[in-house]
């Protein structure tokens, strides 16, 4: 177990499969400081799971949802189980969840490390970022808690946030966030299906960031192959959601709540 500095509560945790040799040297070159401190879980490649435990686990979730989980969003699933088991068996008193394909620098990591430790406080989940390209940024509303960027979410806002890349996480919300998981109700990152079981306050804020080309995406890869064929039933859906949506942003924009993604936006260029 790695030493662990009074001053330093926050456990970093960085999930990669055993064969991605090439993410973790970028993963090097983008956080030089940060990566010797962090913390390789090796990430279960779900194509490579046992058949047997992958029906089990299918059925399960069919059962639960009345929809298919993939062999990689399984895979993915377990991997962030695997990672918040580690974390709840440290001395961290936080943890800061990412995978190898997070962008950034030691500057961001620094930065959520003071955030949590001056503001969240405890039982909380911390959204650091990674929506890059999705187009449900629009509707990540909140209270500026520290005129830093840091953000106290909307029970709206929460039903649109997307994406296991970068979350930090305290003990307490993270024994709860394993308990929901084994449910077998969401995929890792359906925080819409999660966070509100999890009864605890969400923050966000625009830090770390992905990327906007997924090709190279195991999870999004088999996501495309099981997205369901546009119907006409299923575009009239589409069109009454997002005029609800798009009320309930106007609403609490007029109540002054002020969208993350907006606030001092940079255009962040990674090699």
């Amino acid at each position: 177990m790695k030493y662990i500095m009074d001053d330093d509560l926050l456990g970093i945790y960085y999930i990669s499969l055993k064969k991605d040799e090439q993410r973790r040297e970028k993963m090097l070159n983008f956080f030089p400081q940060e990566f010797t401190k962090m913390n390789y879980v090796e990430a279960i490649y779900g194509k490579n799971l046992m058949t047997q435990e992958y029906y089990s686990k299918l059925i399960k979730f069919f059962e639960n949802t009345g929809k298919l989980i993939t062999p990689s969003e399984l895979g993915c699933l377990m991997s962030h189980e695997k990672a918040l088991n580690t974390f709840i068996y440290s001395d961290y008193k936080y943890a800061l969840i990412l995978e190898d394909d997070i962008l950034g620098s030691d500057a961001d990591i620094q930065k959520i490390r003071d955030f949590t430790k001056k503001y969240v406080g405890k039982n909380f989940f911390f959204h650091c970022g990674g929506m890059d390209g999705r187009k449900s940024i629009q509707y990540i509303l909140g209270h500026e808690v520290n005129n830093k960027g840091l953000y106290l979410l909307t029970s709206f806002s929460i039903k649109h946030l997307w994406r296991a890349c970068c979350y930090a996480i305290d003990k307490q919300t993270a024994i709860s966030l394993l308990e929901l998981y084994k449910k077998n109700i969401a995929v890792a990152d359906e925080w819409n299906k999660i966070l509100p079981q999890l009864n605890t306050k969400v923050y966000a804020a625009n830090i770390l960031h992905h990327p906007i080309e997924l090709r190279d995406s195991n999870i999004e890869c088999d996501r495309k192959l099981k997205n369901t064929k546009i119907n006409l039933i299923n575009f009239i859906r589409k069109v009454f959601v997002k005029l609800i949506n798009m009320s309930n942003k106007y609403f609490y924009e007029f109540l002054g709540y002020k969208n993350i993604y907006n606030r001092n936006r940079k255009n962040k260029k990674f090699g």
